[in-house]
């Protein structure tokens, strides 16, 4: 399958001279994250959730796309393979890229349009969505809106779950609820986004909850978790046990999944976040040191490691946030890690998979030993 098969002819796009405010409307009218800066239908940028929270300005009615809009991204064409747009999408970290010919902008392909095309397939409908969650991180209702905007951009998340105090679900907050909310407070300041948003600390996280949060059950298959994506026009499902949150599973784990079903032979990893060339050497080093070990006790397919540099802190000194997805014939593997030095942060994730992997490996060796020690009393041994 190709590019031109799946995807959308129709790009929505601004122009350097349009106000980012139409940003904000576009984003929340397409329930999209990323929309390209065109001229004449050549790339000139992007402008993204992310983009805004880094950004310092006024008033985004008054301000030009021009001014705060990122470089062009990766871009794909459209006799590319779907393998390698999804491969594209999961290294450059964007839920879209545009599609070129030649110089021109002749569509956009997304990670809803692949997970849509690929959905159907056997590993999706026999995978349950515990196999590739991520724990919940989740937010009281009794928080701030600064509060968990400090925790997402802490742990490298878009979403937060809210709970009440007996720890039940009672909604969720994504980092666009945020950007709506912002919007319709601007006297209160859209300077130092990217800071703490200190103004927005003492408004309560219930005043931009979604309290109609989509969940499912830990039983779901990955193609239930699709077609819920799809229908519900979300990029993310709370995984609930008795009205508790226990998990996330978002668009791009699935696009992970699938990435992850290519490698047929031997061990497909990807690195992605880091642009140094140094830097992905040391982490490919790294894992590979780590891939070895592990693989003398388990059957590893693939292994996702997305490194996000934030500045914060100290005279916005640079802190590292590194997530890690790793699977096994056995199961599926996760680890987040952080810190102020890109090796420490990359290696202590790392360590910490290869310490969730052995003890993993111990507790299954225990319970093969206690099941023989029970069929010997069955059999009279």
């Amino acid at each position: 399958m190709l590019v031109r098969d799946v995807m959308n002819p129709n790009v929505i796009s601004l122009s350097i001279k349009d106000r980012v405010g139409e940003y904000i409307s576009l984003a929340e009218k397409h329930h999209i994250h990323e929309v390209f800066v065109l001229e004449k239908k050549k790339l000139k940028g992007m402008v993204t959730h992310r983009t805004l929270l880094k950004k310092e300005m006024v008033d985004p009615n008054k301000e030009k796309v021009g001014r705060i809009m990122e470089p062009p991204p990766a871009t794909l064409k459209s006799d590319d393979t779907l393998e390698g747009a999804a491969k594209t999408l999961l290294k450059t970290g964007l839920r879209a890229v545009p599609v070129l010919d030649g110089k021109d902008v002749v569509g956009v392909i997304s990670i809803t349009d692949i997970v849509n095309a690929v959905m159907g397939m056997k590993e999706f409908r026999q995978t349950k969505a515990e196999s590739i969650m991520s724990p919940a991180i989740t937010v009281s209702d009794s928080s701030s809106i600064g509060a968990a905007r400090a925790l997402m951009r802490e742990r490298n998340i878009s979403r937060v779950p809210v709970i009440d105090r007996g720890g039940r679900l009672i909604g969720i907050v994504t980092i666009f609820d945020m950007l709506k909310n912002l919007r319709s407070h601007e006297r209160m300041g859209w300077k130092s986004m990217g800071a703490e948003m200190e103004r927005l600390m003492h408004i309560p996280i219930t005043t931009v909850v979604n309290r109609s949060p989509t969940t499912s059950v830990r039983s779901s298959s990955l193609n239930d978790l699709a077609m819920t994506m799809l229908d519900q026009e979300t990029s993310g499902v709370v995984i609930s046990d008795r009205d508790m949150p226990i998990g996330v599973v978002t668009l791009k784990d699935l696009l992970e999944f699938y990435v992850g079903t290519l490698g047929k032979e031997g061990i497909y990893y990807q690195i992605s976040g880091l642009h140094d060339q140094e830097e992905i050497d040391m982490a490919a080093e790294l894992v590979e040191a780590m891939l070895k070990k592990v693989s003398a006790f388990a059957k590893v397919t693939f292994f996702f490691i997305h490194v996000k540099k934030s500045d914060i802190g100290y005279k916005l000194r640079a802190r590292y946030d590194v997530r890690a997805r790793l699977k096994t014939d056995k199961d599926i593997f996760i680890s987040h890690a952080n810190g102020w030095d890109v090796r420490d942060a990359v290696g202590q994730c790392v360590s910490n998979l290869e310490r969730i992997m052995l003890r993993d490996k111990e507790k299954r060796r225990e319970g093969f030993w206690k099941r023989g020690i029970r069929l010997k009393e069955i059999l009279g041994g």
